[in-house]
């Protein structure tokens, strides 16, 4: 949404500091130069979904971010139907019906190979959410009144959490996970002498990775944090759009495929994003560590919603994939048991899950400690 910034506003003073992007009055493509029919804003202002600053210079031009009808589909896939359209700064997203995972695998394939600048990456979800914004701030960014703008907010800001304190508690978490779990791979493996993996695991956390690791394992084991789980592989963005999670107060989760024939909109939306902005969660897990969730759903990671760019991940949309019951025919039926192992193979989770239960936790910690989940049997 639109904030009104004075000129030595710290945000406008340290753009890099605070997410914003670093060029000021952008335009799109179809923008027209009209007098925009809304009143203007102030002197220096941002738009805090996508960190865009525009001052009174930039005033009469409008739409800044294009109008819809000028502005090209992002991506063109001429062998699927368009079934709906939505909208992001500079870009109109289509999102094509696919009622087969080979067709997604094949228009994923070709993408990649005419991107590999980027990283293709993909999430799968049951419905897509979309942006509130007001009229006024619809028209001066799009031209139009209403507007479909797909929301993609991590989960601090969701649960209204401070992400400044979400750091401390990701860092503080990991920190003790990797003491924990190094000491009892040690005396495992050695007998009586764990220093080996506790050594290993130490350098871990005195390296400039390990805010990385911290926020990776934060994010996949239910903890709030500012990234939004991302993957690789096409099967497990499908199954995520296609089963729906309910969590019970003490964490246990239970899943199920969706009813197609309800209001749920199953996609599995395709991000192209620079690569110093996510990582792979394999790239900076430690060898010794045993596997767990993140390397079961292949998980990417990256600070996709942070500072003054809430909705930044929206900014790397390049289309959608609106899946259809026959997909499911296709499916591991047993996927979920892969993708979510029980606390007996996933020494992490048999962590957090203690962690979530020590009453030691109060206030803001214990309340993100309570995001920690786990499927039930």
């Amino acid at each position: 949404m639109i904030r009104e910034l004075s000129p030595d506003h710290e945000w406008v003073k340290y753009p890099a500091f605070y997410n914003v992007y670093p060029l000021r009055n952008e335009m799109g493509h179809g923008v027209e130069v009209v007098r925009l029919p809304v009143e203007p804003y102030g002197e220096v202002y941002i738009d805090d979904y996508y960190g865009r600053v525009f001052d009174r210079e930039g005033m009469p031009v409008a739409p800044k971010y294009g109008l819809s009808s000028k502005t090209p589909p992002y991506v063109t896939i001429r062998s699927l139907p368009v079934v709906e359209e939505l909208r992001i700064p500079y870009r109109k997203i289509p999102i094509y019906e696919a009622s087969s995972l080979n067709l997604i695998k094949q228009a994923l394939r070709e993408l990649r190979a005419s991107n590999t600048s980027y990283e293709i990456l993909m999430r799968g979800q049951t419905k897509t959410y979309f942006l509130q914004r007001d009229a006024k701030e619809c028209i001066h960014f799009y031209g139009e009144e209403t507007v479909k703008e797909p929301s993609f907010l991590p989960s601090h800001l969701r649960k209204n959490f401070d992400e400044y304190f979400l750091k401390c508690m990701w860092q503080s978490q990991a920190a003790i996970l990797l003491n924990d779990i190094g000491y009892d791979l040690g005396a495992a493996s050695t007998g009586s002498n764990p220093s080996v993996h506790q050594k290993i695991f130490s350098e871990l956390r005195n390296s400039p990775i390990f805010i990385l690791f911290a926020l990776g394992i934060a994010q996949h084991y239910g903890m709030p944090s500012v990234g939004l789980d991302l993957t690789d592989r096409p099967d497990v963005a499908c199954w995520f759009a296609t089963h729906t999670m309910t969590v019970s107060e003490d964490g246990e989760a239970k899943t199920a495929l969706i009813n197609f024939d309800s209001d749920q909109t199953p996609t599995i939306f395709l991000f192209r994003c620079p690569k110093d902005a996510v990582f792979d969660y394999k790239t900076i897990k430690p060898a010794e560590l045993p596997p767990g969730r993140p390397d079961h759903q292949s998980a990417w990671f990256g600070h996709v919603g942070w500072g003054a760019a809430s909705n930044q991940l929206g900014s790397y949309l390049m289309c959608g994939f609106r899946l259809t019951p026959e997909i499911v025919k296709e499916m591991d039926q047993k996927l979920d048991e892969k993708l979510f192992p029980s606390s007996s193979k996933d020494p992490i989770l048999k962590h957090f899950l203690t962690m979530r239960g020590l009453e030691k936790y109060e206030g803001e910690a214990r309340r993100a400690l309570q995001g920690i989940y786990y499927r039930s049997e």
